[in-house]
């Protein structure tokens, strides 16, 4: 590894001249930047005194000249109980999890980390030795299913013991390499040469330190919260809890979305199944937990690799930025899974940016002895087997992963093939090619598998045109193909005349702002840490590190254009290129401090993560309640100041009626997982089964239906009916009209329950 000071000098060997121009250029476009950064609004509906929408500078400002009104919203202002004791088995299940997949992930990646003993190596293993062995505790949690096998923690149990015994039982991959072939550690100095600069470099260096510990107890303090986002509760948590009370992983007819890869959710399937708690609560909240830990190992690992590649004040840099990044940290606290897939495309890019090492370091060699070449096949080989394993995991944990993680990894293992041919053995090539396709099969491969054996189609529901599904009929394919269609021409004029081009290079102009400036998920440091990056590439034109960032670059690029033009380009789509981008913000960082002012650097770098750590732990970015009983807020409907943390018609059920006895049909209600009692219900994308138990019916055959069903009660929610019949919303079948109720009840087959909400929100009816 070169000498940062050595590689330090090659840099600052451009035109001294122009320095001090390039400083005002800078300063002068980062006060730009940042100025209109701070003036867009930091939430929709937040507003000022005046009535008038609140700046995000405004906000900060706010938010740190009263810290105690911040305080007062972690304690609900004291509305609700306060506890803190009550994470402490959500905490200790997350960690016992992560421990066993650290223990089985372990023997796959010693080999190429076994020569190191620098702490960024030590962390950097354990890191993806934690996603390695999660990847696999989440296939046995799959393959366990499957059989049936989830009525009883004992198979799982047995599965995962069979997982650790292979593991640990493959000779060859627990072999070590010779600890005579040993990589020099880097050296890892932040200062220049001048000692009077020191004790401030530190001063910067622990603030950027503490700041990203913050954000990590931030992100873990939001994700043992209940959960309340829609997605969470109609299909992370849900499926998991459908297939743990059903014993088995099978075809879903009523949710599409519990056909899909499901890879991140079988950790919540696997506490669910472990705790044995019937509702699936407390496994569930651990589930959760563990999916927002994702967040903080990637961050681990990729400061990890930085501060091995580069030097410890980038490895925290990137760390902090990700960590501090808005988007990351509002799916890791409300349970959403695109942070696990961003980190699984993180350890992808790590995996292969080690294997390109390796053979560069042989093409400068030329020549091996036969020890040293055997350590660097074995090496190499475990660098390719850990991106095949990590890409298959991203496409296991969503459809997306196949398209940016399993074939950017494609796509790089025939480059690195065809551009180091002198080094890169046919033998190796073949041997690569094997272990990939290996780890692909053993991580996404049993659920397209398992679509395809159940579903008719791999990628059900995409594709169904081609592949068809079950189902699917023409009417759904065609409400899906439109709720998920891509308007590249989506900017218009309102006479319509403008031409297509005009309209699309509107929509870019429009969706790059977004991306780079007003979206609430945008890190503003990350973006101008990318500018700096751009500009660093010049100078670094000798150093090896500059194709990492090439590489990470078209990565990077490759998933912006699928966003834009793949998907209907809703902010968290982009967020799998977060991981990525931190890490070229942090070198860009790091340039800008070689180069150009090393207070500078420090302080956009410590505002920067200071801004993600005011708005991360706000109430704007998702619920801030951390010290509040979590038994209450399972049960809290807000007030006037206060969002509900459960949708109050929910929660009058579950309080109002003998969930035990109870049996409801749900009819535009897919938040599932928040009932105590048994449901039947549909996304709007499958045939509701009160459509197909009710409608055209006559009164006596609904009541035999219903009661054959054993359905109690039916609940009607019609704001979500309604929201979904919508102009430009997904859609819903013109089953039920209030005139279909009306129905049910002059028939006799139902009663209405009179309780507190209107009928234009929901009915609640009795089956007769």
């Amino acid at each position: 590894m070169p000498n940062l000071r050595r590689t330090a000098g090659v840099i600052s060997s451009t035109d001294v001249s122009a320095k001090p121009l390039v400083i005002a250029v800078l300063i002068l476009a980062t006060i730009v930047y940042g100025c209109v950064f701070l003036w867009q609004p930091v939430g929709q509906d937040l507003t000022g005194n005046d009535g008038e929408a609140m700046s995000r500078g405004r906000y900060i400002l706010v938010s740190l000249l009263y810290p105690e009104i911040r305080i007062a919203t972690w304690f609900d202002s004291g509305r609700l109980p306060r506890s803190f004791s009550d994470r402490i088995p959500i905490a200790f299940g997350s960690l016992v999890w992560l421990a066993l997949g650290a223990i089985i992930g372990i023997p796959l990646v010693r080999p190429v980390y076994f020569h190191i003993t620098t702490w960024s190596a030590r962390t950097e293993q354990l890191s993806m030795a934690i996603l390695v062995g999660l990847a696999l505790l989440s296939t046995a949690t799959l393959t366990v299913g499957l059989m049936g096998g989830l009525k009883s923690e004992w198979p799982l149990c047995a599965a995962i013991v069979t997982v650790a015994i292979v593991v640990y039982g493959l000779p060859r991959l627990a072999m070590h390499p010779d600890l005579n072939d040993q990589e020099p550690e880097p050296n890892l100095s932040l200062s220049t040469n001048e000692p009077k600069t020191v004790s401030i470099d530190r001063l910067f260096f622990m603030a950027i330190v503490m700041l990203t510990c913050c954000a990590a107890a931030i992100i873990m303090l939001g994700a043992w919260l209940p959960p309340s986002e829609f997605d969470v509760l109609e299909y992370h948590l849900q499926a998991p809890k459908e297939f743990f009370q059903q014993g088995s992983i099978s075809f879903i007819p009523h949710n599409v979305y519990a056909n899909m890869p499901l890879g991140i959710e079988m950790h919540s399937l696997a506490m669910m199944t472990l705790i044995g708690q019937e509702d699936g609560w407390l496994g569930g909240l651990i589930g959760k937990s563990i999916t927002a830990s994702f967040s903080l190992v990637g961050a681990a690992l990729l400061g990890a690799f930085l501060a091995r590649q580069i030097g410890a004040f980038v490895g925290w840099c990137a760390a902090g930025l990700w960590l501090t990044s808005p988007g990351i940290a509002q799916v890791a606290v409300c349970g959403l899974i695109d942070g696990a897939l961003a980190t699984y495309i993180l350890a992808s890019a790590v995996a292969i940016s080690g294997g390109l090492k390796t053979l560069r370091d042989r093409n400068s060699a030329m020549v091996l002895d036969q020890d040293r070449s055997l350590t660097s096949r074995q090496r190499l080989l475990t660098y390719w087997r850990l991106a095949g394993v990590t890409a298959g995991a991203a496409a296991a944990a969503k459809y997306p992963g196949l398209i940016l993680a399993v074939l950017p990894v494609c796509a790089f293992f025939v480059w690195t093939a065809w551009r180091y041919r002198s080094v890169f053995q046919k033998r190796e090539v073949i041997l690569v090619a094997i272990c990939i396709a290996l780890e692909f099969a053993a991580t996404c491969g049993p659920w397209y598998g398992k679509n395809w054996a159940l579903a008719g189609n791999p990628v059900y529901p995409l594709a169904a045109r081609v592949f068809g599904g079950k189902t699917l009929t023409p009417a759904k394919i065609a409400q899906w193909n439109r709720a998920h269609e891509n308007d590249l021409t989506s900017t218009k004029e309102a006479n319509g005349t403008n031409p297509i081009s005009v309209n699309m290079a509107s929509t870019v102009l429009s969706d790059a702002t977004r991306l780079l400036l007003t979206s609430p998920f945008v890190q503003p440091a990350m973006i101008l840490g990318i500018l700096f990056c751009a500009l660093a590439t010049f100078p670094f034109r000798y150093d090896h590190r500059i194709r990492l960032v090439t590489a990470w670059v078209i990565w990077s690029g490759w998933i912006v254009l699928v966003w834009w033009f793949a998907t209907h380009r809703i902010d968290r789509f982009w967020l799998p290129l977060t991981g990525l981008w931190a890490g070229l913000g942090a070198i860009g960082f790091w340039w800008l401090y070689q180069n150009v002012s090393p207070w500078f650097s420090h302080s956009l770098i410590v505002f920067g993560l200071g801004y993600g750590c005011v708005i991360n732990s706000s109430p704007v970015l998702a619920d801030n309640r951390y010290f509040v009983s979590i038994a209450a807020l399972r049960v809290d409907t807000g007030d006037e100041n206060q969002v509900p943390k459960i949708f109050p018609t929910t929660a009058w059920v579950n309080q109002n009626l003998d969930n035990r006895k109870t049996k409801i049909l749900l009819i535009g209600e897919a938040r599932a997982f928040e009932f105590l009692a048994r449901v039947e219900y549909s996304t709007c994308f499958d045939i509701n089964p009160g459509e197909v138990y009710l409608r055209g019916r006559s009164g006596a055959e609904q009541r035999t239906i219903l009661r054959q069903r054993g359905i109690t009660h039916i609940l009607v929610l019609w704001a979500e009916i309604h929201r979904y019949r919508s102009p430009k919303n997904y859609g819903f079948s013109d089953w039920p009209q209030p005139s279909d109720i009306q129905k049910l009840v002059d028939d006799g087959s139902a009663s209405r329950v009179d309780w507190e909400f209107s009928g234009s929100l929901a009915e609640l009816l009795e089956v007769n």
